[in-house]
């Protein structure tokens, strides 16, 4: 959903980049570097899924 609406705002980005390292030594990644005007926005996504109700037990 984010993609579209940064591509409608003119922003060019990249998907899963590298941008540093981890404390341990590992790389770090973020979801979505976005650009505009020589300004990079770093994005984290977070998935979240629909809570599931059982009415029979609520």
């Amino acid at each position: 959903m984010i993609l579209p609406a940064l591509r409608r705002g003119g922003y060019t980005y990249g998907k899963q980049v590298e941008v540093g390292t981890r404390l341990g030594g590992g790389k770090h990644f973020v979801d979505v570097v976005a650009e505009r005007h020589s300004v990079k926005l770093l994005i984290s996504l977070k998935e979240q899924l629909p809570k599931v109700v059982d009415w029979m037990t609520a």
